[in-house]
């Protein structure tokens, strides 16, 4: 019995989406200057986003368009302590 519901669990949690929160923004709207490129993207990072209105995006082709999220959301505001993360990028 234990085996059933330890199974029945595990293909349960197995089929759960566990998304991130919503990020934190401090606009509503923003134009968006976006390049797909691996020109003037540093080595280790996957995308930038220089933010302002307009905001301008370099992500790498690697990358596209799983990571649109993440560079899209600090366009909007979001900041992550300034550390490196992959959150709001797709696997």
């Amino acid at each position: 019995m234990r085996r059933a519901l330890a199974v029945l669990c595990l293909c349960v949690t197995g089929c759960a989406t566990f998304d991130a929160p919503t990020p934190a923004r401090d606009r509503d709207a923003v134009t968006i200057h976006f390049r797909v490129t691996d020109a003037g993207v540093p080595d280790g990072v996957s995308g930038l986003a220089y933010p302002g209105d307009p905001c301008t995006i370099i992500i790498r082709p690697s990358v596209y368009p799983a990571c649109v999220t993440h560079e899209v959301a600090h366009c909007m505001g979001w900041r992550h302590d300034d550390k490196p993360n992959s959150m709001y990028c797709k696997d």
